[in-house]
């Protein structure tokens, strides 16, 4: 908890709710961490005794949310055989510079979708490092064969990399193989949870025409989730994986390349999210990020995104951000994502929105984070310039000013390191 009260004053507050922004107005935070007040300076209450008063230049804003990461990879490109040569003590220090990284971005909270394992994430969770709020998958459910049971390179074993890098192998046939899994992820610690529901562009032996799990097992997936009070998110690149993962009921549809109109306008019905991961698409491009298999397959999938995302806004699909960090783009990037949904369609507010409101329901945290308003957790951002005016500026961390973590001050210019 913070130890004062604080006062952050900005030239304008995009609140995250879409409405138009605030001039020259502030956000007061308690010493519970939550947000206690919020609007035009020339209406600021009395202060508290001992208050924290930080005057910025620039656009106050929720702290942002990425819904889609993996902290447990570094970004630039995923060579399992250094990864599994890497001694432990480095691995740590680069997990713990990846949170820092991200936090410092302006994302005070992710969904870290697989490659992270419960004792690592600690670093997160306990405070043992600056890191974002973090609701963590573990690993990424799949049937065998799937995108999440892969040949590594050099003949590398999958059970032993994974074992020396503290992570969990979740592989399962049928059903009943599928709620165990469910079921043992959420016992050692899963908060939300990831399968597989097509194949993949980063894995060599699968493509995303190949169906992950079956119908049966998707359902089993989600009923099993929510019977604990978690959610699906399901990885579906291909048509017929986002179809099968919007019938069994998933929360979020990752990814989604191959949307159809008539998938979009029952997504839009139900309520399914679609976290785009646009950034790391545009990766896709470069054989030297993402290796020459996924090279190869990316094309077709980057010209159906072009076409996937102007459905999904047509239809009213809610849209959330998510990037992938650590599987091609690197940590602390995260925010290059709003450009690329304002390339896509959507306005730079709608954008923002996105950022924020939007993937704080993703994250299921919508009554806690992701706009400023009174009760909710002080997560504050402000960022150099106008975004509103110029989206772009969110691509740098360096234009990321302030950032404010439940009323803790966590970046400042005068605390720079």
């Amino acid at each position: 908890m913070p130890d004062q009260p604080l006062l952050v004053s900005a030239l304008q507050l995009v609140d995250g709710l879409g409405g138009p922004p605030v001039q020259d107005a502030g956000v007061l935070a308690g010493t519970d961490g939550t947000i206690t007040w919020a609007g035009p300076l020339t209406e600021v209450p009395a202060l508290p005794e001992n208050c924290r008063h930080i005057t910025m230049p620039g656009t106050l804003l929720p702290g942002f949310i990425d819904t889609h990461v993996h902290l447990g990879l570094p970004g630039g490109g995923l060579n399992a055989a250094m990864l599994l040569i890497e001694p432990p003590p480095v691995r740590v220090l680069k997990i713990a510079a990846a949170m820092r990284a991200t936090l410092e971005a302006g994302v005070t909270t992710v969904r870290d979708l697989g490659f992270l394992g419960p004792s690592l994430a600690k670093m997160a969770t306990t405070g043992a490092t600056p890191a974002p709020r973090l609701l963590n998958a573990i690993a990424m459910l799949s049937g065998t064969g799937g995108h999440g049971d892969f040949p590594l390179p050099h003949a590398i074993d999958q059970a032993e990399l994974f074992r020396v890098l503290d992570l969990r192998l979740a592989v399962a046939d049928g059903p009943t193989e599928v709620t165990k899994a469910v079921r043992e992820l959420i016992r050692d610690g899963a908060q939300v949870i990831k399968v597989a529901a097509s194949g993949g562009i980063s894995t060599p032996a699968d493509t995303p025409d190949d169906i992950g799990l079956t119908l049966e097992e998707l359902r089993a997936a989600v009923e099993a989730a929510q019977g604990r009070g978690r959610t699906v998110a399901a990885h579906a690149i291909g048509t017929e994986g986002i179809a099968l993962a919007v019938e069994a009921g998933v929360h979020s549809i990752e990814h989604g390349n191959g949307l159809t109109p008539g998938l979009a306008d029952r997504m839009a019905r139900q309520g399914t999210f679609l976290v785009p991961t646009l950034a790391v698409m545009e990766q896709t491009g470069d054989p030297a990020v993402m290796g020459h298999h996924a090279h190869a397959k990316a094309g077709r999938w980057r010209e159906a995104t072009e076409k996937a995302l102007p459905t999904a806004i047509g239809a009213g699909v809610r849209i959330a951000t998510g990037t992938d960090a650590g599987l091609g783009i690197r940590h602390g990037q995260n925010l290059s994502e709003l450009s690329l949904l304002v390339q896509a369609g959507l306005s730079a507010m709608d954008a923002i929105v996105a950022g924020t409101r939007t993937a704080a329901e993703v994250c299921s945290l919508g009554d806690r984070i992701g706009t400023v308003e009174p009760g909710k957790l002080a997560d504050l951002v402000v960022v150099a310039g106008d975004p509103l005016a110029d989206i772009t500026l969110l691509r740098d961390p360096a234009n990321i000013t302030l950032v404010v973590q439940e009323g803790r001050v966590v970046k400042h210019p005068e605390s720079a390191h």
